[in-house]
């Protein structure tokens, strides 16, 4: 199913005994609640959970559990939402965090959240024009120099959508002060 499409999801029993019915109820990881809706006809009790999903119910849980008062058992069913959406909450960090020295290494990540799987492309700004520089989620740079300083994107992309976000990467030269030896 997409994000922002509306779903319902139905959960019933049969009535052996009109006199004791049996009670049906909704459980999730979800910490938010959702309307449901019970209605019965003579022989049977349902239960629907209408909702719009969003990307927040990927992978997550319903079971719905049956009560029988006569019969003194319960019986449940599962079902796990396999949400789609674009990406979300794509983001950077550089690796190590603090200052880049010249000569060292430094990797740049990213990650989004999103369903199918995105492809990850970084690019460089080089003078107001960005470059492709390699594709995958991660971008490591060996043996730097401040020609590596720059801002730095990230696009995460599958079929429904794409987000863009960047870091400022800024390579610190290494001076050394020669200092006249003593006589």
């Amino acid at each position: 199913m997409m994000e922002g499409g509306s779903v319902i999801l139905r959960c019933s029993t049969k009535i052996f005994c009109p006199f004791h019915p049996p009670s049906l109820t909704w459980s999730s990881s979800l910490n938010e609640s959702i309307t449901e809706r019970q209605h019965q006809t003579q022989t049977e009790l349902i239960s629907d959970l209408n909702f719009t999903v969003s990307h927040h119910y990927h992978r997550v849980t319903f079971t719905c559990t049956a009560t029988h008062q006569l019969q003194q058992q319960n019986t449940t069913k599962s079902h796990m939402l396999q949400v789609q959406c674009a990406p979300k909450n794509t983001s950077v960090w550089i690796n190590p965090a603090g200052l880049v020295l010249e000569g060292g290494s430094v990797t740049l990540s990213c990650s989004s959240d999103a369903n199918p799987a995105v492809n990850y492309t970084w690019y460089r700004d080089t003078e107001g024009l960005l470059n492709p520089v390699q594709t995958g989620p991660n971008l490591t740079i060996n043996n730097t120099n401040s020609t590596h300083s720059g801002q730095y994107y990230c696009t995460a992309e599958n079929k429904h959508g794409t987000q863009n976000t960047s870091v400022l990467l800024h390579v610190q030269q290494i001076n050394f002060c020669l200092r006249p030896a003593d006589n």
